[in-house]
């Protein structure tokens, strides 16, 4: 149900009856050349014919030496030159880290990392794997740590180069943790289960060892981490790792249901705890459409033991957004409107308070207002409610000024034309009112806010293209930091 041309010419392959054809590796790439985006397919010249076959496929009877693959057409320095432009002119990124020095990782496709230091330099690095790079970590010695889905996970020591010391191509690495300087937890998703791991970064063994999947490590030299593994989650049996019971489990009688599909987790540090929310859904399920049945654990984070189980959290997930931490809810199957929900909070009382995603229009005015009540024609009347959507994070410069880039939606009844207006909004109350500015985004695609930076306004092209710009003066005026270079 869905093509795409190439722009470069792909070449040819022979098909013989009763044989295997391996085609390698087929990637999708959406560059960006000023306002226009053109779609590009291209191939990797694979190393080793075959390789994919013999790591999913190892029952097919096949002769490894006459599999086909692509005839000669003398294209493959032109098409690797293709690759590596692409790969290192990201369009889109996996995750964003802060590390203790406050560099911040953003992880793209194919194994590219961007850095920028905190005096604002852009660098860029890579690893190699063209999987999708999920989780990074980096202790305050400079050693940094790299992985992703089909076990792929690199290490770097500090002033050192990068070590390959991948998993199983069954372990997707989800999550990379630095527990201590020297400790490194790691967090493996299985298809029904969940595998919590850790290892001194100091206790590097001459051979691979065997981890807890009962796989060697595949790597590229003779180092690997000792990994052991702590506690294990499975969807009928649950944690292997707890200090309380279970009061299902008790009931002799039950039987055990069937397992269901790990869809995510996600960890949460509030008020000094350590929490995991694991998602799953029914075996047979689809992931786009099913319900995902969430339950959440409070654990220990120097031996990872499941204290209890926390019927509800007031927050799903608390960020950094400059000067203050924003709290964020999702909403739930049940939610009247479907949207997320926003909250500071105050240190004096504990509590989390809602902010506000709306303004206010008097009638037959264009113009966006914070007040309640409209003065036309010395009447007073009450003006109307206009709610918008928070396009990304919210930028805090202070506790009570922040900005933010918001999405207003305009629905005409009869035909269902949906359009949407972009506006910068500004509070002075810390998010309980908002005033509309004349301030416009650098680019009107560009709107992905990197909240961490409290000393300027960031904003990514997530998205559309690599390109990052940043404002000293709260969005009056942009300067292009770093850009995404053309082909």
């Amino acid at each position: 149900d869905r093509f795409i041309c190439a722009d470069v010419k792909f070449g040819t392959f022979t098909v013989k009856a009763g044989e295997i054809t391996d085609l390698g590796t087929l990637i999708y790439y959406q560059r960006s050349v000023e306002d226009r985006y053109f779609e590009t397919l291209l191939r990797l010249p694979e190393p080793t014919h075959s390789e994919v076959l013999d790591k999913y496929y190892p029952f097919q009877r096949y002769n490894p030496l006459t599999v086909n693959t692509w005839d000669n057409d003398d294209r493959n320095q032109e098409r690797e030159n293709l690759f590596a432009s692409a790969a290192q002119n990201p369009t889109t990124y996996n995750t964003r880290y802060v590390a203790p020095d406050g560099s911040i990782y953003f992880l793209a496709k194919l194994g590219v990392i961007i850095k920028r230091s905190p005096k604002g330099d852009w660098s860029m690095d890579a690893v190699d794997s063209n999987f999708d790079l999920t989780s990074i970590a980096e202790n305050n010695k400079g050693d940094l740590v790299v992985g992703g889905v089909e076990g792929k996970l690199f290490i770097k020591y500090q002033g050192q180069e990068w070590e390959n010391i991948s998993l199983s191509h069954n372990d997707h690495i989800k999550s990379l943790t630095f527990s201590s300087p020297e400790q490194l937890d790691m967090i493996i998703q299985y298809p029904t289960s969940l595998s919590v791991q850790r290892s001194r970064i100091d206790s590097l063994s001459d051979k691979p060892i065997e981890t807890s999947s009962n796989t060697l490590s595949e790597t590229s030299s003779n180092y690997t981490l000792n990994w052991q593994e702590v506690n294990h989650y499975d969807s009928i049996n649950g944690w292997k790792n707890k200090i309380w019971v279970d009061e299902i489990k008790t009931t002799s009688a039950k039987k055990p249901s069937k397992p269901r599909k790990m869809n995510g987790f996600s960890l949460l540090t509030l008020e000094g705890n350590d929490f995991i929310t694991i998602n799953t859904i029914y075996a047979n399920a689809d992931p786009i459409f099913a319900i995902s049945k969430s339950i959440t654990y409070q654990y220990e984070a120097n031996d990872w033991k499941i204290q209890r189980k926390e019927e509800k959290l007031p927050m799903t997930s608390i960020v950094n957004v400059g000067a203050i931490q924003l709290g964020i809810k999702k909403p739930g199957f049940w939610s009247w409107d479907g949207k997320t929900s926003y909250f500071t909070y105050h240190s004096g009382t504990k509590n989390w308070e809602k902010i506000s995603t709306h303004l206010f229009k008097c009638p037959n005015q264009e113009e966006f207002t914070k007040e309640k009540s409209c003065n036309v024609n010395d009447i007073t009347q009450p003006a109307k409610r206009k709610s918008f959507i928070l396009q990304s994070l919210p930028w805090y410069k202070t506790p009570l000024e922040a900005f933010a880039i918001v999405g207003f939606e305009d629905i005409k009844f009869w035909t269902a034309e949906r359009t949407t207006s972009t506006k910068i909004v500004k509070t002075t109350d810390g998010g309980q009112t908002w005033e509309a500015t004349n301030k416009k985004p650098p680019t009107p695609f560009c709107k992905g806010v990197v909240p961490e930076v409290s000393d300027r306004w960031l904003i990514s092209c997530n998205g559309v293209s690599g390109d990052f710009y940043e404002s000293f003066d709260d969005g009056d005026t942009w300067e292009h930091v770093r850009q995404h270079e053309n082909f």
